[in-house]
């Protein structure tokens, strides 16, 4: 963070540590992913079974559109090495590999 407060300070007004990804030169605004994941959510709907990979914070908004969440919110949904999603009948569950030692 200290590299890009000093190369490109501009980048972090009227932001926080979730929204400021959208702020890179030239970079993908939010709107647009939302937009090409409400696409590819379209485009996928009658399948049986989809597996999709992705960043996290495609997976984050992927998993906002998925439930109607307001950009804040899904901005904050949890992002994880260790864990995955699965997405149906308008629920999300989540699945993690981490378990606890007896």
């Amino acid at each position: 963070m200290k590299e890009i407060e000093t190369t490109w300070p501009e980048l972090l007004h009227n932001t926080d540590s979730h929204n400021w990804y959208f702020n890179s030169p030239n970079g993908e605004r939010y709107d647009s992913v939302v937009d090409r994941v409400t696409d590819w959510l379209e485009s996928i709907k009658g399948r049986q079974k989809i597996i999709a990979v992705s960043h996290g914070l495609t997976g984050r908004v992927l998993r906002g559109v998925y439930n109607n969440l307001e950009k804040e919110q899904a901005l904050k949904l949890e992002v994880s090495q260790s864990t995955f999603f699965k997405l149906a009948d308008q629920n999300i569950e989540r699945f993690s590999i981490e378990y606890d030692e007896f």
